[in-house]
């Protein structure tokens, strides 16, 4: 069950100022672009090449969007779901973004219409709702904290209006201990957060919608478009290619990765080290992003975020 937890923190003030973001590691892109985004069974791909692709549980409408595809949803639990991955959990820093369209006529059917939802079975891990056309809510765990529950609601405009796109921005800095709300590129609103890390849960990511119906919770009535979850913690990830055999060692933390990809967030500045490992009847034969050449060996130096790719022939 969904847990909501007291304080609420009401934004009724636009607040200016000024947050300069580092450069940001794409976690997962969907643009629902694929021209079978009606059909049962329908899978949303990721466009960041780090191959989340998440499929439809119920069914959705296949709607125009701000380019290309958007999905549109009836508020009857429908969702498209991610499966787990570490990398949903990012240690400090979070950024969710999505593009939605709420539907005329239906402000208030259902109170918190679920947009990013990466909750586990016991509520822990985080979720963005909007109640349009004032209100934006998101909780979120911290490692040793109580949960989280801010709001960002403004009675005063249509931040969200019904039948118009409308694109939403939040993001977390548990280093910094900030949330920052942002509507079609402007900040709209910042909060103070304790400084602690995020809680890494294990739980799938479900998009538009939660699985749930009724006036409280629900999916979004309405269409949404360019869905997109990223990190400014440095993140590593490793790609293998080729028609051969092979694997990397990375140390730390000495995780052998054989998969099409793996990755992982590092504390910044430390160096990673990777090692090609052929398998039998197999050549490692370069490196590719944040390597380079064709020996074995390679460092990288977690400043920033790397994408490597390893491969086998």
């Amino acid at each position: 069950m969904l847990r909501l937890c007291m304080p609420c923190l009401l934004a009724l003030l636009i607040i200016l100022g000024c947050f300069t973001d580092s450069e940001s590691a794409v976690i997962g892109t969907w643009n629902f672009n694929e021209n079978t985004c009606s059909a049962s069974g329908y899978t949303a791909r990721d466009s960041s090449g780090r191959n989340l692709d998440g499929t439809i549980i119920g069914t959705a409408g296949c709607v125009a969007g701000l380019s290309g595809n958007a999905l549109s949803f009836t508020g009857n639990g429908e969702y498209i779901q991610v499966p787990d991955t570490p990398l949903l959990s990012p240690p400090t820093s979070l950024i969710l973004e999505v593009s939605i369209k709420p539907q005329a006529g239906s402000a208030g059917t259902i109170l918190y219409q679920q947009i990013l939802n990466h909750l586990d079975s016991n509520g822990a891990g985080y979720s963005l709702m909007v109640s349009p056309p004032f209100m934006m809510t998101l909780i979120f765990d911290q490692e040793g904290q109580s949960q989280n529950t801010i709001q960002y609601f403004d009675p005063t405009s249509s931040m969200l209006p019904e039948n118009q796109w409308s694109s939403v921005k939040v993001q977390i800095d548990a280093t910094a201990g900030i949330v920052q709300f942002y509507v079609n590129g402007a900040l709209k609103y910042q909060q103070s957060c304790p400084v602690a890390p995020l809680l890494a849960v294990t739980a799938p990511l479900k998009i538009g919608g939660y699985g749930t119906t009724g006036p409280v919770f629900g999916s979004l009535i309405g269409a949404i478009d360019d869905v997109q979850v990223s990190t400014n913690d440095p993140l590593l990830s490793l790609t293998t290619s080729g028609n051969g055999a092979g694997s990397v060692t990375i140390t730390p933390p000495g995780t052998t990765c054989s998969s099409p990809l793996c990755g992982g967030y590092y504390t910044a500045g430390i160096s990673v080290a990777l090692t090609a490992v052929p398998g039998v009847h197999s050549d490692f034969t370069g490196w590719s992003g944040g390597c380079a050449g064709n020996a074995v060996n390679c460092s990288v130096v977690m400043n920033a975020s790397h994408d490597v790719g390893a491969q086998f022939l």
